[in-house]
């Protein structure tokens, strides 16, 4: 499965993901509030979200550890997870008018 918050290179790394011949579990993207979308807001202080991506990306998922991660996915345990993260200066720079993304401690 392959994760991160928009404009940190998710799409970048599924199709690099791809190319390597590497299979990805959650290659479309289901409902955002779906915990297989890999935009899923995993942290469990959700105060740092905005209106808007609370309103599509809201849950009250916060798994503690990997296995309670697959559990919630619905995925084999023992699945890799792979986070794109990138640098908060260029997620801003890259946010559309009106922003699209939420920052938050890790």
């Amino acid at each position: 499965m392959h994760h991160g918050l928009q404009r940190s290179g998710t799409n970048y790394l599924l199709l690099s993901l791809l190319r390597l011949g590497t299979p990805v579990l959650n290659y479309r993207d289901p409902a955002r509030n779906d915990p297989r979308h890999k935009h899923c807001r995993w942290q469990s202080d959700k105060s740092t979200l905005i209106a808007p991506i609370a309103r599509q990306y809201g849950n009250d998922f916060a798994p503690e550890t990997i296995d309670a991660l697959d559990a919630i996915c619905r995925v084999p345990k023992g699945t890799a997870h792979v986070v794109a993260t990138g640098e908060v200066e260029a997620a801003l720079a890259a946010a559309p008018a009106g922003g699209d993304i939420a920052l938050g401690k890790p």
